[in-house]
Parts: C-alpha cells; structure tokens; sequence
C-alpha cells in the first residue's frame, strides 16, 4: 500500500504593500508606525522622504517635526532600516531597495505614471507653473501606489493639517470616502496587525491615520520600455507611441480615517 505524503497547508498568505507618504513619515510617531508596520507587511517609503532630510537641517526644521526627522536622519545614516521590510525608490536601480520578487517592470511604471501626473499638472496650469514641495511628495506618493498596483496598494496618510494627499488625489481622479460597511471590514483586518506590533498605542499616544485604496487598472497594462532607454524621471522617455496607454485612465480611490480605533 502506498503511503500518502504529508498533507501540508499554508497559512501565510502574500505580504501587504503599503506607502508610507512624507507627511505621515514626518508626522510625531511616523517614524516607529512605519518600523512596526514593516513587521509584517512591505513597506514603501517615496524619494521626496530623502529630499526632505537632504534639502534641510535639524535647526531649520519645524520643531513639530524635528523629533522624527532626527530619527530618520540617524536611522539612515546607521542603517538602522537594516533588517526591516522598508523599501523605497531612489534616482537609480542601483540607489533602490526594493523586494527581490517585485517584477521587473516596477519602476518603469512608477516613473512613467509619476510623468503623466508631472505632464498633466503642467498642461492644467501652465509650463512657467512649479510643484511645490508638497505636490512632488504627494504626487511620489501616488505614483508609488499606482505602480504597486499588480499587489493590491494600502497608502497611509496622516489625519491632519498638514498632510494635503486627498485633496491632491481629488484633484485627479475620483475620490470617495468608503462606507461605514467598509470600515468594519478595515477594522477586522487592520485590528489584529495594530495590536500584535505595538501600533495601537502610537494610535492612542496620538497618530492619526487616514487609508487609501488605490483603483488603477490601466497601469498594470503600461507598455514596457526598451531595455536601452533611460527611465529615470524627471529625464524623457520614449514610449510606444502607438496605442499609448495612460495608466490613470479611469482610476479611483478610496478613503477612511482609523480615528475609531481610539474611540
């Protein structure tokens, strides 16, 4: 009689991705909610955070956020991040840390779909308008999640004043915030991971979060970029000119805030 193996099930399903945007980066606790998150889900920071640390100083820094912009200095500076599933994209391949099973035309999208929002800006306000510094980070931001698209993107924002993320995405697709039902669907999902990694009491010392679901199906159907070409935004780039694809095309999201864990 032949012996069956083992029958063998698996538990672990497929990490989420999650971007992490400057402000709530640099929002007081946005630091240690992104290492805890990092525990379990991979974690994606924009380049505009880099920026940010390299354009300033501590001294010059708003003393409302001068705690975590130490924090990202020092953990950047000693490879702090070393060890922890926190990605981000850079001004090069080789400048990026980036998972090892995220396909290979990650980055192409995210500098492609960074493009057209950079391009559809300047068509909407003219080519002697500039973004301001909170306008490239939301529009990293969202480029970031448009070209995470293939893993089902989770964006996380801060509640507050200064972050200006939903109101730069209401700006350029439809924006909705989602149904009570919705929430109690987040609220099983999130509740778990907050409380098994330390996140509910950044939430109770005062983090205040929003969530954005991101809907982009034209970008998971960008055309590829020859191998030979540049795609390192802001430089051009030549794409298939014929049957171009826009990957905001019919996009969307979807937001709610997680004010209620604390309540």
């Amino acid at each position: 009689m032949t012996t069956l193996p083992p029958l063998k099930v698996a538990v672990n399903g497929p990490r989420l991705s999650c971007v992490i945007d400057v402000a709530l980066a640099l929002s007081p606790g946005g630091f240690l909610f992104t290492l805890r998150l990092a525990e379990e889900a991979n974690v994606f920071l924009g380049r505009e955070l880099w920026y940010a640390l390299d354009s300033q100083d501590i001294e010059s820094v708003d003393p409302a956020i001068r705690t975590e912009f130490r924090l990202w200095k020092l953990a950047r500076v000693d490879a702090h991040l070393n060890g922890f599933r926190v990605f981000w994209v850079g001004d090069s391949r080789q400048e990026s840390l980036l998972p090892e099973d995220i396909d290979k035309q990650f980055l192409q999208r995210y500098e492609k779909l960074a493009q057209i929002l950079d391009e559809d800006a300047i068509e909407n306000n003219g080519e002697t308008w500039s973004l301001t510094d909170c306008d490239r980070s939301n529009l990293d931001t969202l480029a970031l999640g448009g070209a995470l698209m293939p893993y089902r993107p989770i964006i996380f924002t801060c509640n507050a004043p200064c972050s200006t993320l939903l109101e730069y995405i209401g700006r350029r697709m439809k924006l909705s915030q989602a149904s009570e039902q919705s929430w109690h669907f987040a609220r099983n999902q999130f509740h778990p991971l907050f409380f098994r990694n330390g996140i509910s009491e950044l939430l109770w010392h005062g983090l205040r979060l929003n969530v954005i679901h991101l809907i982009a199906p034209f970008a998971m159907v960008m055309p590829a970029i020859e191998p030979n070409k540049s795609y390192y935004w802001p430089e051009s780039v030549d794409w298939e000119e014929e049957n171009p694809v826009n990957g905001w095309e019919a996009a969307a999201a979807y937001w709610y805030s997680l004010d209620a864990f604390v309540q």
